[in-house]
């Protein structure tokens, strides 16, 4: 309801509440790190993903995976979004994850690493 009539700040607080709620619902931990972009807190969106990571390791997806990765690169962490891609593409190896993720690298100013995700 609140995104479609563009209401984030309102999207974000109820995600908040229903993360509260429903602990193990990824879903939302998705939705509001995505909101929370939209919003430009990319820290607090990092956090988000961080917080799922930490409660429930197995629910990493490609999505949120990918998530991470921009938001570390957007707040000059990006070692730890080498580090988060690297440890996803061991596990999941994809020529077109890898493209992507280092693509992030990349415009995060270290091509270095994305040539590292590479080898």
């Amino acid at each position: 309801l609140y995104n479609s009539t563009k209401e984030y700040d309102k999207q974000e607080k109820a995600l908040a509440e229903l993360i509260k709620l429903e602990p193990e619902n990824t879903k939302n931990y998705i939705d509001r790190a995505q909101i929370l972009i939209l919003l430009g807190r990319n820290d607090e969106a990092g956090q988000v993903i961080e917080e799922l990571r930490q409660k429930n390791p197995d629910a990493m997806t490609y999505e949120t995976v990918e998530i991470l990765v921009n938001l570390y690169t957007k707040t000059n962490r990006t070692e730890e979004a080498y580090q988060a891609a690297d440890a996803w593409l061991a596990q999941h190896p994809d020529l077109k994850h890898t493209a992507v993720l280092g693509n992030y690298l990349h415009a995060g100013g270290r091509p270095d690493l994305t040539l590292k995700l590479i080898e």
